[in-house]
């Protein structure tokens, strides 16, 4: 596996901040400037340009065009393929997900999620993770890693941000460099995405993102930018729209990469993300993914727009040379390097797992140091629904790792370290909720043939006509995550197609059921021909409560109309006297609490309730899990709430919380990892990548705070004040701040030291470890602007460190800061400034907690 060295990722990350130069006006850009010369770097060479340049030569107008869009000829696996030209020996490059690992499965290591990722503020641990899971793509003989994934976390609702860096953009430049140089570097081309302002999931097909250009550039842009910077080879757009068009025909957008930053690489769609022929071709679209004999951009509908004008004819050469240029990458091409057969070191892979895990965790609250666990405590009560949770067998959306190897739970890596001191008591409410499934269910299929589960009958157009196309399958129950696609991506076009589930229902036992619906679109459910529910919905449960006879047959049928977005349905119920089965499991696990010496208690969120294609309906946790803990806390006050997710969550219960630790989710390493930082074997590096508000009506996102009334219309009217910016701006309480997170240890700053050369400034501070420990202190530096002509943050983060200490140890940190730390955008010339006036420079360990303050001017 080829790693790019430790300072290579330091220069290429310092070039990376520096975001703010040679910005155009975009109301002055004219036609974009086809074949600029790349600027080249490790990826991009000039022996690069010269294959490339001569296979573009050789190639018809009607190859050309069949690269624009992906493999429609067998040459990759379905719909993972870009085109293949067989005359000239360009190869198809495989595309696959892989944000934490795999989605695929193919043996897999599953890594802490994005926001876990970013949370241990160690862009150096980044760049393994991208050189990991890179090299794992190249064994399995692919070619272009999707990921990472660095939208800005803005709504606290987003079902996507567990997959997401952070709300700062400095930050997010920073892990998304990192990630890039060290994928890249293992030999495996990356695609930064999802270009851009894909901040929520409901409907993002067609969610109109209103963004204004200081905010693009100062929020959402910087980490685009640092990926083109480091000489990312593709990037991939939203399915959403920004400002009006969707981003995969915004010229307005597109140009920023292309013409703005001159990127050479090549920008391709989410999956059927591709909306139009003509302005998407003319905005700069370079490939649609995946291939569609009848896609918006096949050959037959991009010829006539192509031989429109010379312009279009340039046009395609260049989006043709951008394609090449990633086909050379990976091998593909006439000319290119031979890449190496690559031979992964799981064991490796599973420690830099771990040692993620154990860097990203986040110790919130320690009230009373009850933190780490004594070795004297002899009785630990390990409870809760998440305890011995296997999170990766949920799919999460492009997060999803299906071919792992194995996975520790919280339970687990506790037994393991704890041994016989541990005890449990299950808690799951999987037992409570459960899908509507065979043996209860039963059909006679097309064959006359009785079968258990339901028969679904899949109905729309064929992907490759205009033609209607019927589908039979049977299931065993109605549980299905379709995304973008269909249910039957060969037979169904994915643009629209009915779902319908037919069978009899045999109840097992007599009394009250309560039948739950969970879906993206139109459902309607029917119990002998009578109507139980019939609601457009998006990602919302619905449930019914009616009587039910045992051995009484019932005809059901659940029928989904998708229209447009991503499909999903899941059909499920709760069994009579389940409400007593889930006190029982309360008292069960309190008594338990009771008698323990230590509580562990884990609960939270799961891919069940965060995942691409839907968004939550609040920030709260379920009811039961809320009682739970009250419970538990109010019996033993040495407990330590375990709390599982990717995204701020309600906790009306913090106050009285004595310890609290946000795992995320830490992958497989998660439970070995988390009982050595409770055991004190480690200490907590993570620290706060996004803020936690005490409840959503805090957020910027909260849907009373827009103007409009439309529901795909989402007006970014906070601007550049996201996260921490808009809490401080707004003199709103966080209940958790960005940047927060203890340490096992103390620590003191000393008096920060200030040399300034020319437009560059150096700030020099010594870090003491002043507790009986070694320990782990995450320095954050922010910059605070006493003066502007335009409103500006309270605080801007633009330097951080981890810095692990001995007990009494002292260590120098050094910060450089370049014009770019103190310049923002001008809304009115449209540029970078850097407006003379005095800045403080802030050190702390949290945007609420500065503890060394100094003045300059500039």
């Amino acid at each position: 596996m080829k790693l790019v060295s430790i300072i290579t990722l330091l220069i290429l990350s310092s070039c990376a901040s520096n975001t703010h130069n040679n910005n155009n006006n975009n109301n002055n850009i004219q036609k974009p400037k086809y074949n600029a010369t790349p600027k080249y770097n490790e990826f991009f060479t000039p022996a690069m340009e010269t294959a490339v340049e001569n296979i573009l030569k050789q190639m018809t107008l009607d190859e050309k065009l069949t690269m624009l869009q992906g493999d429609i000829d067998g040459h990759a696996p379905p719909s993972r393929g870009s085109a293949a030209v067989k005359r000239l020996g360009v190869g198809a490059m495989i595309f696959y997900n892989g944000p934490r690992g795999l989605q695929t499965s193919y043996k897999s290591t599953l890594f802490p999620t994005g926001i876990a990722q970013a949370a241990s503020f160690k862009p150096e641990l980044v760049n393994k993770i991208g050189a990991a899971i890179s090299s794992e793509l190249l064994e399995a003989g692919w070619d272009i890693l999707e990921a990472p994934s660095i939208n800005i976390i803005r709504d606290p609702l987003n079902g996507r941000n567990f997959e997401y860096y952070t709300e700062d953009p400095y930050l997010n430049a920073k892990v998304t460099s990192a990630f890039i140089i060290g994928g890249q570097g293992a030999g495996a081309l990356n695609s930064a995405k999802h270009f851009i302002g894909n901040n929520k999931e409901q409907n993002r097909g067609q969610v109109n993102a209103v963004i204004d250009e200081r905010a693009l550039h100062e929020i959402y842009l910087p980490a685009f930018k640092a990926a083109c910077e480091v000489g990312v080879l593709s990037i991939m757009t939203g399915a959403n729209r920004v400002n009006g068009p969707h981003a995969s025909d915004n010229p307005d957008i597109i140009n920023i990469l292309k013409e703005e930053w001159n990127w050479p690489g090549f920008l391709y769609t989410d999956w059927n993300g591709v909306q139009t022929s003509k302005e998407a071709f003319e905005a700069g679209l370079d490939l649609s993914m995946p291939g569609k004999v009848r896609s918006p951009f096949s050959v037959n509908k991009i010829k006539p727009i192509a031989n429109a004008s010379q312009t279009n004819l340039l046009a395609l050469d260049d989006k043709v040379r951008r394609l090449l240029r990633g086909n050379y990458f990976a091998g593909k091409l006439p000319g290119s390097p031979a890449k190496p057969t690559v031979i992964v070191d799981y064991d490796k892979h599973h420690q830099l797992a771990f040692d993620a895990a154990l860097a990203s965790m986040v110790l919130v609250k320690n009230n009373n140091n009850i933190l780490p666990i004594s070795n004297k405590t002899n009785k630990i009560a390990v409870l809760g629904p998440m305890a011995n949770k296997k999170f990766f067998k949920e799919s999460g959306g492009s997060s999803g790792v299906r071919g792992v190897m194995y996975e520790i739970s919280a339970l687990q890596g506790l037994k393991k370290r704890f041994g016989d001191k541990v005890t449990n008591v299950p808690f799951s409410i999987n037992e409570l909720y459960k899908t509507i499934a065979a043996p209860n269910v039963y059909h006679i299929d097309k064959t006359g043939k009785k079968r258990e589960g339901f028969l679904a009958t899949y109905s729309g157009k064929h992907p490759n006509t205009d033609k209607k196309n019927i589908v039979y399958h049977n299931t065993p129950d109605i549980n299905f995550n379709w995304e973008m696609a269909s249910p039957d991506r060969d037979e169904l076009s994915s643009d629209r197609y009915i779902a319908e589930f037919t069978g009899t229902l045999v109840p097992p036992t007599s009394g009250n059921y309560t039948i739950r619906i969970k879906g993206s679109q139109q459902v309607t459910l029917e119990l002998d021909g009578k109507l139980v529910s019939n609601k457009m919905f998006i990602q919302r449960f619905r449930e019914s409560t009616m009587r039910l006879e045992s051995g009484k047959k019932y005809e059901i049928k659940l029928t989904f109309r998708k229209a447009r977005g991503d499909g999903n349905i899941q059909l499920s119920w709760i069994t009579p006297n389940s409400e007593q089965q889930l006190n029982d499991k309360l008292d069960r696990s309190v008594e338990a609490a009771r008698n323990a010496e230590f509580v562990v208690l884990a609960v939270g969120l799961d891919h069940n309730t965060e995942s691409e294609g839907m968004d939550r309906l609040s920030m709260g946790l379920q009811d039961y899990q809320d009682k739970l803990i009250e419970r538990v806390i109010a019996v033993n006050p040495n407990t330590a709430i375990i709390l599982y997710g990717g995204t701020p969550m309600a906790m009306p219960w913090f106050d009285k919380a004595p310890a609290l630790v946000l795992p995320w989710y830490a992958g497989i390493e998660n439970g070995n990892a988390l009982a050595s930082l409770l055991a004190g074997d480690n200490d907590f590096g993570g620290r706060m990548p996004i803020t936690f508000p005490k409840k959503y009506e805090d957020s910027p996102a909260a849907p009373f705070r827009q103007n409009s009334a439309k529901n795909d219309t989402i007006e970014h009217h906070e601007g550049v004040f996201v996260g921490y910016r808009w809490y401080e701006s707004k003199k709103i309480e966080p209940l958790i701040p960005f940047g927060a997170g203890l340490s096992y240890s103390t620590y003191s700053y000393g008096k920060p030291n200030i040399k300034i050369e020319g437009k560059n400034v150096t700030v020099s501070m010594t870090v003491k470890n002043t507790g009986n420990v070694e320990g782990i202190d995450v320095v954050q530096l922010y910059i605070h602007d006493q003066q502007s002509t335009f409103p500006r943050p309270l605080k801007e983060l633009k330097g951080f460190q981890s810095i692990q200490l001995a007990p009494g140890e002292s260590k120098d940190i050094v910060f450089h800061l370049d014009e770019s730390a103190f310049s923002y955008f001008n809304p009115e010339t449209h540029k970078w400034w850097l407006e003379p006036g005095t800045f403080d420079i802030l050190l702390g360990q949290s945007s609420t907690k500065i503890l060394r303050n100094v003045s300059i001017t500039r």
